[in-house]
């Protein structure tokens, strides 16, 4: 199977993006990984056509956390910080810096194994920071 085989779309996935869509609404995703990997990975999910904005690591010049990579995508995505909702996986490096940067940061905490590691995962420090913590993609749009 190897490693890009392995790639899933999780469930709740699709359905926010036809939402948005009908919304009229801008969907770009903004990752640390390389472009390029990225980019098929969008590809091989069926997403490439619903999420037409990446902005990566390689293509910027900077990453997540830093809060210029937030404005670029909010610059490119054509919506102004105050009004974009920035919604990732990873509460340090996702939601908090998004938040910092003036975006309105999501925390998409789905339950199950995590991948480890160095970065906070503490549902109380999101709430204390005005961070919407959701289970699923369901919970938002609605």
């Amino acid at each position: 199977m190897g490693f890009e085989g392995g790639w899933r779309v999780h469930d709740d996935v699709a359905d926010l993006l036809v939402r948005l869509a009908e919304a009229g609404l801008a969907v770009g995703a903004l990752t640390n990984a390389v472009g390029d990997l990225s980019a098929r990975k969008l590809a091989r999910c069926g997403l490439a056509d619903t999420v037409p904005l990446l902005v990566s690591l390689d293509t910027f010049g900077v990453g997540k956390p830093d809060p210029r990579v937030f404005l670029e995508a909010c610059r490119l995505l054509g919506t102004s910080p105050e009004r974009t909702v920035y919604v990732g996986d990873e509460l340090d490096t996702d939601a908090l810096a998004a938040t910092a940067a003036g975006l309105r940061g999501i925390w998409l905490d789905r339950p199950g194994t995590r991948r480890g590691g160095v970065h906070l995962e503490d549902p109380g420090v999101a709430r204390e920071a005005g961070i919407a913590v959701v289970g699923s993609l369901d919970a938002l749009g609605r």
